[in-house]
């Protein structure tokens, strides 16, 4: 029953950084700060998930599957973000659209 709980918790936990992240997806205003979101807080609640369902599931040939899910998932998530960032700063991507719109404001009043 205890068990049960704590891993109740853990899930609860990594399922509020996920809906996070999609929240940070749909909110954040650039491609940066939405790399920055999904690399963090999804990480963490996948983690948060993982360590769930290990303590859901007790020492099993399952829970060093997740083991083993959570390694990938903890070295990869954030590498990925960085080099999609990394990527884009080198190739001129701009870090708002707010500028395109007073640039367009710009060309409409003249």
């Amino acid at each position: 029953m205890i068990r049960e709980v704590i891993a109740i918790v853990f899930l609860l936990a990594g399922l509020v950084f996920c809906v996070t992240t999609i929240v940070g997806m749909y909110r954040f205003p650039d491609f940066y700060a939405r790399c920055h979101a999904s690399g963090n807080s999804e990480t963490l609640g996948l983690t948060l998930i993982c360590v769930g369902f290990i303590i859901y599931s007790g020492l099993s040939p399952i829970s060093i599957k997740l083991v083993i899910v959570f390694l990938i998932v903890f070295a990869c998530n954030p590498v990925g973000g960085h080099v999609l960032a990394r990527s884009a700063y080198r190739n001129d991507f701009p870090m708002t659209l707010a500028h395109r719109k007073e640039e367009k404001d710009a060309d409409t009043a003249d």
